[in-house]
């Protein structure tokens, strides 16, 4: 297992990277020199790398508000290099989709562990917390390239952009509203429309392998193709039973708690949202509606929604399910409901049309897929960006891995990072082998403690 890791030292040290971008830059033409920004690949072959660059085309892609899709561009010698216009991903029929993504770059790199640093400075009265170049960088290099970028930080790693992208800021980066009703207005679903002219369709499960409860599954067409969404329960009960309360109609309602939507964007990626039964915009799904069991049990957008629905029987991100409700119909019809509702659920409850409208959705999305990842399968794609994303938390760090990140001999690892107070750094010292999420949070403590020993052992 260690002449495994040890084998594994790859990756570009943030003072190299920022010097091959620096020298990359200058040829592009001087008006897309602002909007451009790079991601280090930091997989140990060719082959590895160019699979890092197809998850990173896919993640961006799926956060893009253009229709058209767009491959970043590895360059450098040691094709370990990202370059992309942020820009293309802006919708600029829409100027707001520009500042919001350039935006959410700057913030990726105010929080960016391995080329900048949190530090604390006075005030006046008060301590504000800042971000800074660091040492371990080029100084001059790093002013060189902000100047040309417009960017703080225009370099950042591509597993960093991709655990956060593909996480905490996926929102963010996706322009996903904060309520429900709006999600809708984004892809072009009138629902009152739809609801008038019965343009919906639903499935209701008596139970859900996704959820392990009942579920209702609802489609409506948007104007770049199908919306879906669930809705689901916390617990069973028969207010909360779907097969139970078919439609809501005068004091009958069917009381969920969850729902999950996933769109087709204007390039045909799924976009994918949560949101409480009151049309509110949530983080996770809440822990007893249900979990992820293939990660840390949280389901959150978009990794994780992507992966349960690739896998264990999902195709093109969806999952397959089977219709109780038309099941039920079947076997003992719909004499015992009042006309009105007898007309509604015969219209709802239409297995045929929702799995047209599903296939169809299957196809454009797994086409925009190859599109954006240069031929691979949903399956593939979904395969790679998980890797990566749980490759930046779970990955092992050695302490020779550690000491090239730093820029100094493994010899000297130990002695550059004693008298720290960070657990992870002396660990990282002593030898020990730690997770890419723990360096990460201990990188700047190492980094600057492995500058001081550089510059102590000058002449």
């Amino acid at each position: 297992m260690l002449t495994c890791l040890l084998a594994s030292i790859v990756g570009l040290t943030p003072a190299e990277a920022v010097a091959a971008a620096l020298v990359d830059v200058p040829s592009l033409p001087a008006g897309t020199q602002g909007q451009t920004r790079y991601l280090v690949l930091t997989s140990s072959t060719h082959d590895e790398r160019r699979q890092q660059a197809q998850a990173v085309s896919f993640l961006l892609n799926s956060v893009s508000r253009s229709r058209v899709i767009v491959q970043p561009i590895v360059v450098g010698a040691e094709s370990a290099l990202l370059r992309f216009d942020l820009a293309a991903y802006a919708d600029f029929r829409q100027p707001e989709t520009y500042t919001q993504l350039f935006t959410a770059w700057e913030r990726l790199a105010k929080d960016d562990p391995y080329f900048h640093i949190r530090t604390q400075v006075a005030a006046g009265s008060k301590i504000d917390e800042v971000t800074t170049d660091v040492g371990w960088i080029d100084l001059a290099a790093a002013k060189k390239l902000r100047e040309l970028t417009g960017s703080f930080g225009a370099v950042l790693r591509a597993d960093y952009f991709v655990a956060t992208v593909g996480g905490a800021a996926y929102y963010e980066w996706a322009g996903i509203p904060e309520h429900e009703a709006d999600f809708y207005k984004l892809f072009g679903v009138d629902t009152a429309t739809v609801n008038r002219l019965a343009a919906d369709s639903a499935a209701n499960l008596f139970r859900s392998h996704v959820t392990n409860k009942p579920r209702r599954i609802i489609e409506r067409p948007g104007v770049f193709g199908t919306v879906l969404q669930t809705k689901d329960v916390d617990r069973e009960s028969p207010d909360r039973d779907p097969l139970r309360n078919p439609i809501d109609f005068q004091t009958q309602r069917f009381d969920f708690q969850a729902s999950e939507l996933f769109a087709l964007g204007a390039n045909k990626l799924w976009r994918v949202a949560l949101y409480d039964a009151q049309g509110n915009r949530q983080a996770t799904v809440p822990d007893r509606v249900a979990k992820d069991f293939a990660g840390d049990g949280i389901i959150a957008p978009l990794v994780s929604c992507l992966r349960c629905h690739e896998r264990n029987g999902g195709r093109a991100g969806l999952q397959p399910f089977h219709d109780s409700q038309t099941e039920l119909i079947n076997a003992v019809g719909l004499s015992t409901y009042v006309p009105e509702v007898a007309q509604r659920i015969g219209q709802l409850y239409d297995p045929m049309r929702m799995d047209k409208a599903m296939t169809r959705a299957r196809e454009d999305y797994a086409e925009a897929v190859a599109m954006a990842t240069g031929g691979l399968s949903p399956a593939e794609t979904t395969d790679l960006l998980v890797e990566m994303y749980a490759s930046y938390l779970d990955h092992p760090v050695t302490p020779e891995q550690a000491a090239y990140e730093l820029g100094i001999e493994h010899k000297q690892l130990a002695e550059a990072l004693a008298g720290s107070r960070d657990a992870i750094t002396l660990a990282v010292g002593a030898g020990m082998i730690v997770n890419r999420a723990a360096w990460a949070s201990a990188f700047g403590d190492a980094a600057l403690r492995a500058e001081q020993f550089r510059l102590r052992g000058k002449p």
